[in-house]
């Protein structure tokens, strides 16, 4: 009978590598989660690309002075202003809400180290 025969169901998907772990990614479009923004990583990281430009435009001399007039620690201003050097393709997942589900600020300013090279980062943060 129909009711007794199996039913196959084929969504293109990739196992990614996460950390140990290996994630089962949809690869699909159609399939795919819809956008969540994540505001306050959203404005984190126009903040840090504002205050690099004051930093190269030369609207602002130091980390310190930018600190001084955001009212934020020097050290925190420090960790965020790394989110400037993020791939250009992480970057406009970010903005477009499509960043890994677990990629939230504070993840981003726990890691030790955000490497400058853009494919560990993707790698790191679950973008690969």
């Amino acid at each position: 009978t129909p009711l007794d025969e199996p039913i196959t169901i084929t969504i293109p998907a990739q196992l990614k590598p996460r950390g140990v772990e290996l994630k089962f990614v949809i690869t699909d479009p159609a399939h795919s989660k819809p956008a969540k923004p994540d505001p306050v990583l959203i404005k984190a990281v126009v903040q840090a690309n504002d205050w690099l430009e004051q930093l190269l435009s030369g609207k602002a001399k130091t980390l310190r002075e930018i600190a001084a007039r955001e009212e934020f620690p020097e050290r925190y201003l420090r960790r965020l202003i790394e989110l400037a050097f993020l791939a250009p393709d992480i970057t406009e997942s970010i903005l477009d809400g499509h960043q890994p589900a677990d990629l939230t600020l504070k993840h981003l300013i726990c890691i030790i180290k955000l490497p400058l090279a853009w494919n560990e980062q993707r790698r790191l943060l679950g973008f690969a």
